[in-house]
């Protein structure tokens, strides 16, 4: 049976460093902060960061969000 995707699902901002490499740790405090105020999943919007990303980021970032998300 599918599960269904509902509640709270905010869309989280992707945080760099000056070196243009993505900031982890922002992202974390982040996703802790949204999880503390009620959200029940997060999302991310890669739209906004298609042409800052390579494949490779893109495909890294959707990984560290889930892991981070368990």
């Amino acid at each position: 049976m599918p599960k269904t995707v509902a509640g709270l699902l905010p869309v989280l901002h992707t945080p760099f460093l000056a070196n243009g490499a993505i900031d982890y740790a922002s992202l974390d405090r982040q996703m802790d902060f949204v999880y503390q105020h009620g959200a029940d999943g997060v999302t991310i919007a890669l739209a906004s960061d298609l042409l800052r990303l390579t494949f490779a980021e893109r495909l890294e970032l959707g990984q560290e969000v889930a892991k981070r998300n368990r």
